[in-house]
C-alpha cells in the first residue's frame, strides 16, 4: 500500500493558548472502555472497572447512537420527566437522548451535547473527567466543524474572546476561522488559520496546537 492511501488519523489532541487542552475525534464512532495497551485512538480509556470495550458511541444521519459493547450501560437520567426510567438497563443499540446521562459502571456516567444547530457535533463528557487515562479539558466528536468562542454555542469555551470562530475539518486538514477583531462598524481582518500538525501557530492572542493522538 502506498503513503497515499494510507489511512487518516481520526482522533487528535489540540491545544488552545489560555483555554486546554481538548480531545477531537473526526471518526463516525467511539468506543468507551477501561484501561488497556494498543488501544485504537478512538477508545477513550477510562480508569474504572470497564471492560476494555465497554460501550461504543456512532454518530449518523439521525444523530448519535450509544450501544452496550461488553458490558453493561444504564441510563441514569437526572431530569423529572425520566426520573421514572433511572437505572434502566439498555438491552442493545439505543438512540442517544442529548443531555442524559448513561452510567457505565463504577458511578462513571457519560453524556452528549450538541451545542450549535450548525452541525452534528457534539461535546462527549465523562463524569468524573479526572478518571480518564489521558487527561484533557473536554472531548469533541467532531462533524466537519465545530464553534469555539465564548457563546453558550461552542464546543469548546473560550471565555476570553471577544467573538466566535469555527474549526473546519476536511481529509485530514484543519483551518480554523473566525471574523474575532471586527471593530464596532463591523469591519475587521477576518482570519483563515490552517492549523498544521505537531507545529504551534498563533494570531493576535489566539493560539494552537495540534497532534495526532496515537499510542
Amino acid at each position: 500500500m502506498s503513503e497515499t492511501t494510507q489511512a487518516i488519523e481520526t482522533s487528535y489532541l489540540l491545544r488552545i493558548d489560555r483555554v486546554g487542552s481538548f480531545q477531537i475525534v473526526t471518526g463516525p464512532r467511539v468506543t468507551l472502555g477501561g484501561p488497556q495497551s494498543g488501544a485504537t485512538p478512538e477508545t477513550i480509556q477510562i480508569l474504572g472497572p470497564l471492560s476494555r470495550q465497554h460501550a461504543e458511541i456512532r454518530r449518523g444521519g439521525n444523530g448519535y447512537r450509544i450501544e452496550p459493547v461488553r458490558g453493561a450501560v444504564r441510563l441514569a437520567a437526572d431530569s423529572i420527566s425520566e426520573t421514572q426510567h433511572q437505572g434502566r438497563l439498555l438491552a442493545g443499540e439505543t438512540q442517544c437522548r442529548l443531555k442524559t446521562a448513561y452510567e457505565l459502571a463504577g458511578g462513571i456516567q457519560c453524556r452528549l451535547t450538541v451545542p450549535s444547530p450548525l452541525c452534528h457535533s457534539a461535546r462527549l463528557q465523562i463524569d468524573p473527567m479526572d478518571r480518564l487515562r489521558k487527561p484533557v479539558d473536554g472531548i469533541v466528536l467532531m462533524d466537519r466543524l465545530l464553534v469555539l468562542g465564548p457563546g453558550v454555542q461552542s464546543h469548546i469555551c473560550c471565555r476570553h474572546w471577544s467573538r466566535s470562530g469555527v474549526l473546519v475539518y476536511q481529509q485530514g486538514e484543519f483551518l480554523f476561522r473566525s471574523p474575532i477583531g471586527l471593530d464596532g462598524a463591523g469591519e475587521g481582518e477576518k482570519i483563515d488559520l490552517q492549523l498544521p500538525q505537531r507545529r504551534y501557530v498563533h494570531i493576535d492572542e489566539i493560539g494552537f496546537y495540534l497532534e495526532p493522538l496515537s499510542e
